[in-house]
């Protein structure tokens, strides 16, 4: 006998497709959402990524570039002693004014501050000096080895068998060139000491009259020094005390700055 068409069951089936298509609809549109989910977070990735790269070779490059030469130039006053004087120009070099707008920028403040305050600290110096240059011209003629020559008063640098004078360096140019042990000096008993081993460190051959000095010769540099040091009115210390006091300043930068240098930013 043959079946006889069945209204519900033509319902039924036409039901049970229009789900299974809608099931296939719903998968395949799942898989797309995963799809475009993951490639949206492997951009967020890449670019998190890339800023992150960017962020660390940043940091390196100012490490590098700004705070290893700022450690560089600290640590050989604090550690070493060495203030940053040009002797063929015969003057202080800066320690923070050189530095471009560029890379002061990227200093952290209290950084900056240290070092605005430690090139002050550095730049009295010059104030002193040029003191000490004025009271030895003033004392021209209170001693043989001072020797008014016309344009300036004259320090005899060389002398004969006879004790007569030879050679001669400029008062002021002769200050310069001495600047570092006549500020490092700390009492007279140390100035002939501490003239020759400079002499004999730059080589220049200076040691040589330093040596035939007498007393007479090295208290008048000292009574200059301290005469000198009376007018430098706007540092309440002597030489040797304020550079004492540019060796702590450079101190107090060289530890916040290493830890910079050693990659903490």
């Amino acid at each position: 006998m043959d079946s006889q068409w069945n209204p519900s069951e033509s319902l039924v089936a036409k039901a049970l497709l229009k789900r299974q298509d809608k099931g296939t609809t719903d998968v395949v549109a799942n898989q797309l959402i995963f799809v475009l989910l993951g490639g949206f977070l492997g951009i967020i990735g890449s670019i998190g990524g890339s800023y992150l790269q960017a962020r660390l070779a940043k940091k390196k490059e100012i490490r590098n570039s700004i705070y290893r030469p700022l450690f560089n130039q600290v640590h050989k006053i604090a550690e070493k002693g060495e203030l940053p004087y040009d002797r063929s120009s015969m003057e202080f070099e800066s320690v923070w004014e050189d530095f471009d707008a560029y890379q002061q920028f990227y200093v952290k403040e209290t950084i900056a501050g240290q070092m605005v305050m430690l090139e002050g600290s550095i730049s009295d110096f010059e104030g002193f000096l040029e003191l000490l240059q004025y009271e030895l011209r003033e004392r021209a003629g209170e001693s043989p080895f001072i020797e008014d020559r016309g344009e300036s008063p004259s320090i005899v640098a060389e002398t004969n068998q006879n004790g007569d004078p030879k050679a001669w360096v400029d008062v002021d140019d002769w200050v310069r060139m001495f600047a570092i042990p006549l500020i490092q000096t700390e009492k007279p008993e140390y100035l002939q000491e501490n003239l020759i081993e400079y002499s004999q460190n730059q080589a220049d051959g200076h040691y040589r009259y330093f040596q035939s000095w007498t007393e007479d010769e090295y208290c008048i540099i000292w009574q200059a020094l301290r005469t000198a040091e009376s007018k430098w009115t706007w540092v309440p210390e002597t030489s040797y005390e304020h550079y004492t006091s540019v060796l702590n300043r450079a101190r107090m930068a060289q530890n916040e700055i290493g830890e910079k240098v050693l990659g903490v930013l």
